[in-house]
């Protein structure tokens, strides 16, 4: 009767023990594996004041004449591996539509700075600008003379904004294509910020 009792003990003994190990190597495991992740891009527009990235039109963002801007845009590089970035900068008014998340906008290019952004770094990349001078037109559009990068710009329109697009390099065709990931599923990263020119 003893034997049993022993042998009904040891049972349960290895039992419990089994499945003390089970709970413990399985607890084990996910405290130590890396979490899942999915790679990803991220851009932003700061001023010393602040935030920027107005996505209506602006009601209390004036820019003077005279006015000289500093930005700093920064790009932040989670995709596992470091990344060649170009930030193309369009002027652009009320006639045509943004970019979206899969196809860049239709104004034209006023500057693309490029930098290489090292995996889980940031970069900030200096955009400076001046509104030099705002002349009414008819129908209430305005021409606007801009300094953008010691570069000369000139637009016309009646609501005014800056679409920052993020471009990365592809080793695939050699070429910069819009938004981050393989070229075929991309996705389109931008930001604008719209601003009331006054003279």
């Amino acid at each position: 009767m003893e034997k049993i009792i022993l042998q009904d003990k040891l049972v349960v003994f290895l039992i419990l023990l089994v499945s003390f190990a089970a709970i413990f190597s399985s607890a084990t495991f996910y405290a130590l594996s890396p979490r899942a992740s999915q790679p990803l891009m991220a851009m932003g527009i700061y001023s010393r004041t602040g935030l920027l990235g107005y996505t209506v039109p602006a009601t209390n963002s004036s820019v003077t004449s005279g006015d000289r801007l500093n930005w700093t845009l920064s790009v932040t590089n989670d995709m596992g591996s470091a990344q060649f970035v170009m930030i193309i900068a369009r002027m652009a008014n009320s006639t045509f539509p943004s970019s979206n998340s899969s196809t860049p906008s239709t104004f034209p290019e006023i500057v693309a700075p490029e930098r290489f952004v090292g995996d889980g770094e940031t970069s900030n990349i200096g955009f400076n600008w001046a509104l030099q001078s705002v002349t009414p037109q008819s129908g209430g559009r305005l021409l606007l003379n801009l300094d953008v990068e010691g570069k000369p710009v000139v637009i016309t329109g009646d609501s005014f904004r800056w679409i920052f697009e993020l471009w990365t390099y592809d080793l695939v065709c050699g070429c910069f294509h819009y938004g981050y990931g393989p070229q075929n599923g991309s996705t389109g990263v931008w930001l604008q910020v719209w601003f009331n020119p006054s003279g």
